[in-house]
């Protein structure tokens, strides 16, 4: 695999361990399109990096998921780098919480689902 000349399309790219591996692939320029679900930091990234393209993705959402890989082919053909980051980790009470069904199901939706979808979608 080449380490440079890539478009790298990272999920989760505005924060936290998605914007660290955007920002290590940005120093081997590779071509970086990151996601995120909050709009203002998404924003604040892409005004740090403007040569990087965003996309606002609610990856709990399948709809959003389907529009974002949408957008994805018709305005990114050359991507060949896809990295699954997005992700939710939550402290359930499960004794406690009565909406602990809805909760997994929206964890396993962002975690597992999403990734899933997109890279069947993006194939």
């Amino acid at each position: 695999m080449q380490i440079s000349g890539n478009t790298i399309l990272v999920t989760g790219g505005n924060s936290g361990i998605g914007l660290a591996l955007a920002r290590k692939f940005h120093k081997h320029r590779n071509r970086i399109i990151i996601t995120g679900r909050n709009p203002d930091r998404l924003k604040q990234v892409l005004e740090d990096y403007p040569d990087w393209t965003g996309y606002q993705c609610d990856f709990s959402d399948t709809q959003a998921i389907t529009l974002l890989a949408e957008k994805i082919e018709r305005n990114h053909a050359d991507l060949n780098i896809l990295i699954n980051n997005a992700g939710i980790q939550v402290a359930h009470d499960f004794l406690n919480d009565p909406g602990i069904p809805e909760n997994c199901l929206r964890e396993m939706r962002i975690n597992f689902d999403a990734p899933v979808q997109l890279g069947l979608h993006l194939l």
